[in-house]
């Protein structure tokens, strides 16, 4: 089995010829073989561009493309800023027991320092600082969901109006034709390929 690339365009020419050899008789049965010549042909196309992807796309869809790339971006900011944020809850509760650990300490040892427990005291209302990094992480997951809506309508709009654009062209080049050519396609491939 041969693999093609989907850059290529393959040809087939085959030329039958009716060279049949009798082969004899097997069981009754007569049977014989026929020639075939099979010639392949390929040909490659232009590839297509990423600037060509946008043949059809007028300044408006251009626009409408460049906002719903920078939604897309912002969509995709949002899983690093949820992990930083949550690198800093993490962080907020080690310190949390590690405060606890120096009060618990302190009067055991008389090696903790007052500045040792003063800088950590920012983490001594752990209940205050899971609330405001739960509503942060709310904000970031609203972000997300909005973001995320705008970047698909955005890239889905811009999509509709091209396909509109190109279904419309197609149409008036098929109403162009002569009307001969009406006569060898079927009228089923037509609506067939305004579907496409």
């Amino acid at each position: 089995m041969t693999s093609i690339s989907s850059a290529q365009d393959i040809t087939i020419h085959v030329n039958g010829k009716g060279n049949e050899k009798s082969n004899g008789i097997s069981n009754g049965v007569h049977y014989s073989e026929t020639q075939t010549e099979v010639t392949v042909v390929t040909s490659k196309k232009p590839a297509l561009g990423i600037f060509g992807l946008f043949k059809y796309a007028d300044k408006i869809d251009v626009v409408i493309l460049i906002f719903g790339t920078i939604f897309a971006v912002g969509l995709g900011s949002c899983m690093p800023l949820n992990l930083l944020l949550y690198g800093e809850v993490a962080n907020a509760l080690i310190q949390y027991t590690n405060y606890v650990q120096l009060l618990a300490n302190q009067n055991t040892t008389s090696n903790i320092t007052n500045p040792q427990i003063a800088s950590l005291e920012k983490y001594a209302n752990v209940y205050d600082t899971a609330v405001e990094y739960a509503f942060l992480f709310s904000m970031v997951g609203v972000g997300a969901i909005i973001t995320g809506f705008l970047a698909v309508m955005l890239w889905t709009l811009a999509a509709e109006r091209q396909i509109k654009r190109i279904r419309r062209l197609y149409f008036e080049s098929v109403m162009r034709q002569e009307i001969g050519w009406f006569d060898t396609h079927e009228s089923g491939e037509l609506s067939t390929r305004f579907s496409e």
